[in-house]
């Protein structure tokens, strides 16, 4: 199953142009020195993230039911 997973993402994937991201500030959740959640501000290429996000999620439901 993992494997047909990563083949979906990749599948999803190809299809997307090269493009720029701005990263602006970084930050950790709970705190820095012992991090559960990384983050990223992003100043340039937030719709295109956006995009890919959307579309994985939909592969990944369509595919997996997740």
């Amino acid at each position: 199953m993992e494997e047909e997973i990563i083949k979906k993402i990749e599948s999803c994937l190809v299809s997307e142009n090269k493009m720029k991201i701005l990263i602006s500030q970084t930050g950790a959740f709970p705190d820095e020195q012992h991090p559960r959640v990384l983050w990223l501000g992003v100043d340039q290429g937030r719709e295109e993230l956006q995009k890919i996000n959307y579309d994985l999620r939909g592969t990944l439901e369509n595919s997996f039911h997740f």
